[in-house]
């Protein structure tokens, strides 16, 4: 029996050895796991923290304020040494080990969560539009990432990154904004060690770099252009960056960097989806592209023109456009540039007619103020109109009156416009008629105006795609089939190709509608049945450039060559215009638009309460 138990000793201390030291690995890892950290320095500072074998680290970045921008950071270890980080609509993989960042991604609206799930992650992201919420969910396997895309419709997305480095340093990194200044050598000496760091641990983020080359510069070190590019470069920055950068360098002079940033993020800027002649809301371009203090009366220096040039390829229907372009066009004239006048003039003359999509260029709101004052002019009238003629016969109803008490003993009561010739009545009641339907009318149109003003941010920023938008164009507009149109291009730029193909297949009156079926035929292999579609379009509409550079002819104008330098070998969508956009805003036709208000005050589409009372605030 002894022999026997020492024979199993050491079978029964091998399990209890590995068990142990599985035991400890497992302690280990977790009091690694355990000694990274997010700490919230301040308001507007937060710092992930580790400690490992090679001594401890930090990357500290900027937050909001929560007041203004209820956006909340995000931290979760992981295995395998790793780290998730999420502020905003931004999420980074941190090695906590080394302390350095391997992965950056930027998704389409606010993260609200995220959960690790081995060495990938669901990533929780909700999208809104007044009350109405849109939650996603999205897997991001870091060895093969694919992150959705649409513009967010909240627009202080866009100023996280910056607003990451410059609340870090705000003296160095100013995103364009103050211009002109500059920090002192010894400032900028004192500072290059933490941005020296920064860059280290995050190499990803390429506002830390701007920062980095800003500092380099002021202190004379001729590495500082080389930095810039490296964060021009950056594999992660994409357009809503690299076209703030674009201003901010050339603010600070470096006209050659801030002209690669701005090419690198515009071709960015197609090659996700985007179209400029869709980006028309101003406030996003304000965000993204920021704006140069350029004299519009004296745009003199190449540098200036080069930037209005940018702008134009950009925005070319947006809000003001119109203006800016003819203000730029009489500044060449005057300068004897004829020939880019003329250029200019027509632009601004494309712009001005909603010749491509515009939603701002409708002229919505100045055409009501057309039915409403001549309702106001023409209640007016009439009551002026009354009086005056009531004034005028009074004495021959004074007299009748007088004559029958005389005859009957008693007077009666008489109608006074029985007094009134026949003209006189027609034009009284034509004036009081005006009135009525100039209110129902503006009844009508209003209903239309509060459509624009509810439309979401995000469709007016490049692109339709997204669940914000779609939700617009199917609850808030009425089914036509320009508003089915415009569901139909949605849902092919949100990639629903099956939904948008049999949307066009129900629209063959539309030109768009074959163009675009012939694309989504092409890229899913059918080149015979593409080919026939774009026939189609030109069949139904001979000038459409899209169909023409679809069938392999020439680029026939600056929007078809554009999207042959920057989506060469792609075949081109057609965006829905201006007189589509228009119907589909109006619900209806303009015969049933005229029909209808002949109800007056109750043509509104809430009844006469909701009529007046919106007709009053805009008086």
């Amino acid at each position: 029996m002894k022999n026997h138990a020492v024979k199993r000793g050491p079978q029964f201390l091998l399990p209890r050895f590995l068990a142990a030291v599985l035991a400890t690995f497992w302690a280990v890892g977790q009091a690694s796991a355990a000694e990274v950290r997010l700490n919230r320095i301040s308001e507007n500072v937060v710092e992930i923290a580790g400690e490992s074998g090679r001594g401890s680290w930090r990357i500290r970045y900027g937050l909001t304020s929560p007041k203004v921008w209820p956006f909340k950071p995000q931290f979760a270890a992981a295995a395998g040494n790793r780290a998730w980080y999420a502020y905003g609509s931004w999420l980074r993989l941190i090695d906590t080990e080394k302390g350095v960042v391997l992965g950056r991604w930027h998704f389409p609206a606010e993260i609200v969560n995220f959960t690790p799930e081995g060495t990938k992650i669901r990533v929780e992201i909700q999208d809104q539009n007044w009350q109405q919420k849109f939650p996603r969910e999205a897997e991001l396997d870091p060895s093969a990432p694919h992150v959705p895309y649409w513009p967010p419709s909240d627009f202080r997305l866009y100023r996280v990154p910056l607003l990451e480095a410059n609340l870090l340093w705000p003296s160095v990194i100013r995103g364009g904004f103050p211009r002109g200044q500059k920090v002192s050598a010894e400032e900028a000496q004192k500072l290059l060690p933490e941005l020296e760091e920064a860059v280290r641990r995050d190499p990803l983020t390429p506002w830390f770099r701007i920062g980095l080359a800003k500092a380099l510069k002021d202190i004379g070190d001729p590495r500082a252009a080389e930095v810039a590019k490296e964060a021009i470069d950056a594999p992660t920055a994409d357009y809503t960056e690299l076209l703030a950068i674009s201003v901010d360098l050339d603010s600070d002079g470096d006209y050659d960097l801030g002209r690669a940033a701005f090419e690198r993020g515009y071709q960015d800027f197609w090659q996700k989806g985007n179209d400029p002649r869709l980006f028309i809301a101003l406030i996003t371009r304000l965000v993204i592209f920021g704006s140069r203090a350029v004299d519009w009366e004296t745009p003199e220096t190449p540098h200036s023109r080069e930037f209005i040039e940018r702008s134009y390829k950009l925005m070319p229907y947006g809000e003001g456009a119109p203006f800016a372009w003819r203000l730029y066009a009489n500044y060449l004239a005057a300068h004897g540039a004829t020939n880019e006048a003329q250029l200019w003039r027509a632009r601004a003359e494309d712009a001005a007619q909603g010749t491509r999509f515009t939603w701002f260029g409708a002229g919505w709101p100045d055409f009501l103020e057309v039915p409403l004052l001549v309702a106001i002019a023409a209640l007016v009238a009439a009551i002026l109109f009354a009086v005056v003629t009531d004034e005028r016969y009074r004495p021959q109803r004074r007299l009748d009156l007088a004559a029958q008490r005389r005859a009957t003993g008693m007077s009666r009561l008489s109608g006074k416009t029985q007094y009134w010739p026949r003209k006189d009545r027609s034009a009284f009641f034509s004036t009081v008629f005006v009135a009525w339907f100039s209110v129902g009318l503006a009844a009508q149109y209003e209903s239309r105006i509060v459509r624009i003003w509810a439309m979401p941010v995000s469709a007016g920023s490049g692109s339709f795609t997204g669940p914000v938008t779609i939700a617009y164009l199917q609850s808030r507009l009425s089914p036509t089939p320009e508003r089915d149109l415009l569901l139909a291009f949605a849902y092919q730029q949100d990639g629903q190709a099956e939904k948008a193909a049999q949307l066009y297949r129900h629209l063959p009156q539309f030109a768009e509608s074959w163009n675009n079926l012939g694309v989504i035929l092409r890229e899913a292999g059918k080149d015979q049945e593409a080919r026939a579609a774009f026939e189609k379009a030109l069949a139904v509409d001979p000038r459409m450039a899209e169909a023409a550079l679809n069938l392999g002819r020439p680029p026939a104008d600056f929007w078809t060559e554009q999207h042959q330098k920057y989506l060469p070998g792609r075949p081109m969508i057609a965006l829905p215009t201006a007189p589509h956009v228009r119907r589909a805003l109006l619900g209806r036709s303009l015969i049933t638009i005229w029909v209808r208000s002949l109800a007056g005050p109750f043509a509104g589409e809430e009844g006469p309460v909701s009529t007046f009372e919106i007709i009053g605030k805009l008086i």
